[in-house]
């Protein structure tokens, strides 16, 4: 073999393996929902925000949705507890944080905001089934 056509393949072969290596990291950067545990080490790193990283554990059995809508653009991670009605603490721990409850609420449960506009978080009980979901949304 010629030495041009050496490097070229060995070039391509370099491009291709970083490719692949770099491709989960693609997918979750160009992902419109994503389902994931906090044992889903990549996803949880990625997808999920500090507020939800440090939020109270209120029940063994949990786990994370990501959504990414489009339009009005939104930013949606939600957290849901199963086993649990309780809402008590998740209220206590975003009041000690700095969130301020607010007075309306454009779904049912309880809706909160800190400092940075863009931020809602609601924290609602599930009447089909004994849940908890935290969501944050980001409106940009």
């Amino acid at each position: 073999m010629n030495r041009p056509f050496k490097i070229a393949a060995l070039l391509l072969l370099l491009i291709v393996g970083l490719f692949a290596w770099y491709w989960p990291a693609i997918e979750m950067r160009v992902a419109s929902s994503a389902h994931y545990t906090e044992q889903e080490d990549d996803k949880y790193a990625y997808y999920t925000p500090e507020v939800l990283k440090t939020i109270p554990r209120i029940s063994p059995d949990y786990s994370f949705t990501f959504s990414n809508i489009s339009g009005p653009a939104s930013h949606v991670y939600t957290m849901t507890f199963l086993g649990t009605d309780e809402t008590n603490v998740l209220n206590g721990y975003l009041k000690l944080k700095g969130y301020k409850e607010e007075e309306s609420c454009m779904v049912k449960g309880v809706c909160w905001r800190h400092l940075n506009a863009q931020e809602t978080i609601v924290v609602a009980k599930l009447e089909s089934q004994k849940a908890v979901q935290i969501t944050v949304v980001y409106n940009f």
